[in-house]
């Protein structure tokens, strides 16, 4: 029996969306893979506290949390080889990029984004990510996989 292959983009995908179950935050969690042209793993990142001992924070704090939480899409940057040309990356998000991050997606040089759910600000993320000529994409599942099944 012949079995249909799993698309690249379906597998960074998938890969985001299991990387953001290591995220502490109880709410809200997010994942990214930063993927090069040739389809090799650059890096990986989850929303998160840069702390190791999150007892004293705040979650359900909303507001507290924006200002220390670092995002997945920052993380998939932090996590990155000094060598990384971002360039001729592609980042996967389980969610749109926050509006604050996209200048340091710009600025890191990242050209193309793709992500799984829309987050409230869009419209503004969109209209950002055109102003520094990023390609922003919703993904859009082609594949009908089952994870984790014995079934082909």
């Amino acid at each position: 029996m012949l079995k249909e292959e799993l698309s690249w983009e379906c597998y960074f995908m998938k890969l985001a969306h299991a990387i953001k179950c290591k995220s502490r935050d109880p709410k809200t969690k997010r994942g990214g893979v930063l993927v090069t042209d040739t389809n090799k793993i650059a890096s990986s990142g989850f929303n998160d506290v840069p702390k190791e001992d999150n007892s004293s924070i705040e979650w359900c704090n909303r507001e507290f949390l924006d200002y220390f939480e670092i995002s997945a899409e920052s993380n998939c940057i932090l996590n990155a080889e000094p060598t990384t040309d971002f360039s001729t990356t592609t980042l996967y998000l389980t969610h749109s990029p926050h509006a604050h991050n996209i200048k340091l997606l710009a600025g890191s040089g990242i050209k193309k984004i793709i992500y799984d759910h829309s987050c409230n600000d869009i419209a503004f993320v969109k209209n950002i990510c055109n102003y520094f000529l990023i390609d922003l994409v919703k993904y859009k599942p082609r594949d009908k996989v089952l994870i984790g099944t014995n079934s082909y």
